[in-house]
C-alpha cells in the first residue's frame, strides 16, 4: 500500500520530488502543509515538493492515526503527525494533522487525495 511505503520513504528522507509524487494518482487532489494552494496536477504536486526541498533535512514522524476501508478500492487514512525541519542549522518543529486517500486504479494503489495541516494551537 502506497501510504505505508511513502511513510517509510520519508523518514528515510532519501526520496527526490520526483519520486514523492509518482505515489500520486495523476488526478489527485493536494493540499500540502505548508502549501497556499491547491494542487489538482501532478506538475504541481512536483512543484510543492521541490519547493520545500530548501528545507531540507526534513523528517516527518507519524503518531496516532486510523484507518477506514472504504471499499476494495479505497481506504482513508486520518491521523497526527510531527514534522521537522532545519534552515540555517536551526531545527523547526511542527505539529499536524493529515488526511490521505489512497486508491487502486490501473497503475495500482496511488494517493487520490491528500491534506495535511498544522494542528490548532500549535503555533
Amino acid at each position: 500500500m502506497p501510504f505505508q511505503s511513502w511513510n517509510s520513504s520519508r523518514k528515510r528522507s532519501l526520496l527526490t520530488y520526483k519520486e514523492l509524487s509518482s505515489y500520486f494518482a495523476p488526478d489527485a487532489v493536494f493540499l500540502g502543509t505548508v502549501s497556499p494552494k491547491l494542487a489538482t496536477k501532478t506538475e504541481d504536486i512536483d512543484a510543492y515538493f521541490q519547493a520545500i526541498k530548501n528545507d531540507m533535512p526534513r523528517r516527518v514522524v507519524f503518531g496516532d492515526y486510523a484507518t477506514l476501508v472504504v471499499s476494495n478500492t479505497a481506504v482513508l487514512f486520518a491521523g497526527m503527525d510531527q514534522f521537522s525541519s532545519t534552515t540555517d542549522g536551526k531545527t523547526n518543529e511542527l505539529p499536524a494533522r493529515f488526511t490521505v486517500l489512497v486508491t487502486k486504479g490501473r497503475q495500482g494503489w496511488r494517493i487520490s487525495h491528500f491534506h495535511s495541516s498544522a494542528r490548532p494551537g500549535s503555533r
